[in-house]
């Protein structure tokens, strides 16, 4: 299936273009911290004084994702947000790396023990200190386990080398219980510059989905890493992305590397891992339930009222995309109604609209005529994507 949408996406854009819970997988020291140890509230990572919390990073080039990861946890996750946003990966890397023995906090004999008690052993030395072509990144994640509640101290060592004047910076983390605290504001206090934003603090089995979802929803412009496609965004709407929480349509989920997702996140997912462009996902106000026969209803009542349902989620710059891809299931032989809120929302003009969508029967219906009706101004390919609920993984 996925060198059937590698072949067609092939065809299509060149038309276009003519037209943390469990055992850590990185030993984090603080989970067995005594039980009278004092519980923090984990304040935001960077207070901005006098100003509201900011929605999006403001960056406008070049993304890296740096990171430490003692055994992969952490890595796995900045992979994620580098494929997810066309990013550069940048390890940070110890000049005497750690050991499994040296991370065995429960050894007061260890490395990383010793480097506890005493922080002057927190200084640790880097390979390379600096990423190469630095000065060209204009948003840095930055990526670490949690060690005794604050951020493992290579990573300290990397903020302490840079200089992150005119970058916004997002910390991200991972843990098996701890959560990610004020280690993101301890760092923005040694970087002394930079726009530090809230981070995000991810279990350390987290699956892939998740990750990319999070690094999707801050809106960052396409960044044109390697591999990327800057100007191509994906934007789909899955009921299992609005649904509630306590209920799953199975009918709508499909599982995919081990990781449950929605049938249109799945595909939007394979679109993105070929293109390098950015998903942003529907979203509507007032959720869908999670049983399938409730969803078909619910469909039909939208449909019969014609009704434009309010959407949460918002392109932050459509001017920066040339090539939309727009997925959707088949309702009805019809959009759902968020797509008509979402048509309604934007004007497509001057750029090109490629459908992907997912049935159980019907295929595209009348869909893709449709989205020319209601984006005249808009180069819609009329042979996109279409696949039944039964083969979508």
């Amino acid at each position: 299936m996925k060198k059937m949408i590698s072949l067609l996406l092939a065809v299509v854009l060149t038309l276009s273009l003519t037209a943390c819970g469990g055992k850590s997988d990185e030993n984090q020291p603080p989970e067995q911290l005594p039980a009278s140890a004092p519980e923090t509230v984990p304040p935001p990572a960077v207070q901005q004084p006098g100003e509201a919390e900011p929605s999006a990073p403001a960056g406008s080039g070049k993304v890296l994702a740096a990171y430490f990861s003692a055994t992969g946890s952490t890595r796995a996750v900045a992979e994620t947000i580098a494929e997810t946003l066309g990013a550069d990966l940048f390890e940070i890397v110890p000049a005497d790396p750690y050991t499994s023995d040296d991370l065995d906090w429960t050894d007061k004999n260890s490395r990383v023990t010793k480097e506890h008690d005493d922080p002057a052993l927190q200084d640790v030395a880097l390979t390379v200190p600096t990423p190469e072509d630095w000065t060209d990144y204009d948003t840095v994640f930055v990526g670490y386990p949690i060690w005794w509640h604050i951020a493992a101290w290579p990573t300290s060592s990397f903020v302490k080398a840079n200089d992150f004047t005119g970058k916004t910076v997002i910390p991200f983390c991972t843990s098996s219980s701890s959560g990610l605290e004020d280690s993101g504001t301890l760092l923005a206090e040694t970087a002394g510059s930079g726009e530090w934003l809230e981070g995000r603090r991810f279990q350390s089995h987290v699956d892939s989905g998740e990750a990319a979802e999070w690094a999707a929803g801050l809106n960052l412009p396409a960044s044109g890493g390697s591999g990327s496609s800057g100007n191509v965004l994906i934007a789909y709407f899955t009921a299992d992305e609005n649904r509630t929480v306590d209920a799953v349509t199975s009918a709508s989920v499909t599982t995919v590397d081990g990781a449950e997702k929605g049938l249109v996140r799945a595909i939007a997912d394979m679109i993105q891992s070929e293109t390098g462009g950015t998903l942003f996902s529907i979203r509507t106000a007032v959720p869908y339930s999670g049983d399938r026969d409730e969803v078909i209803d619910a469909a039909a009542e939208e449909q019969r009222q014609d009704a434009r349902p309010e959407l949460t989620s918002h392109i932050e710059d459509l001017d920066g995309y040339d090539t939309v891809f727009v997925g959707y299931p088949n309702w009805w032989a019809d959009l759902p109604q968020a797509l008509y809120s979402f048509f309604d929302e934007y004007d497509f003009s001057g750029k090109t609209i490629i459908p992907f969508n997912v049935h159980n029967g019907s295929r595209f219906s009348r869909t893709i005529q449709t989205i020319q009706e209601l984006e005249p101004g808009a180069n819609v390919i009329e042979d996109g994507f279409t696949v039944s609920e039964q083969n979508a993984a």
